[in-house]
């Protein structure tokens, strides 16, 4: 069974995972080493627990975009927005100072978790309080989408101090 193993490790096979990437590689190493310090069972099972966080940590990372420049900015939803990505998007909706302008982009995103959309409608109904304008876009045809209030419309100050 050495052996064998040490017939299916070939270095171009780690050099293989290595030119595919750190979230490739670092599963498949922890898998082997795992599997040589204890028995085959209890490595895949370590191997997968490790593939799994990687996993995780890419769609977690990757669902939220945030971009400022100047008075404007942008909050954008993609693929898979859950209840993990929740503190993060309070976090930069509270960096959104008064009197400036969002954009809140979910039209990407496949899925919005009900707390993360409980989240951004708070802010929604606090923005005109701090004079944020606010534009959604959201995608209509996705049902979950439709839980996003609209953001209230705040008066033109140029015309209410015209008259």
């Amino acid at each position: 069974m050495i052996f064998t193993g040490y017939k299916l490790a070939k270095v171009s096979l780690f050099r293989a995972f290595y030119k595919k990437g750190w979230d490739q590689f670092v599963p498949f190493v922890v898998t082997i080493v795992a599997i040589l310090l204890s028995d085959l069972l209890i490595g895949i099972v370590v191997g997968i627990l490790v593939g799994l966080f990687f996993v995780l940590y890419s769609n977690f990372h990757s669902s939220v975009v945030f971009v400022t420049d100047q008075n404007n900015y942008l909050l954008r939803l993609r693929k898979d927005v859950s209840f993990l990505n929740k503190p993060i998007i309070k976090t930069k909706l509270d960096l959104i100072p008064p009197d400036s302008f969002a954009m809140i982009d979910a039209s990407r995103a496949d899925y919005i978790d009900k707390d993360v959309i409980d989240e951004i409608n708070q802010f929604l109904e606090h923005a005109a309080l701090l004079r944020i304008r606010v534009e959604v876009k959201k995608n209509d045809y996705n049902a979950n989408h439709q839980l996003i209030n609209q953001p209230a419309i705040l008066p033109d100050t140029q015309t209410a101090s015209a008259q």
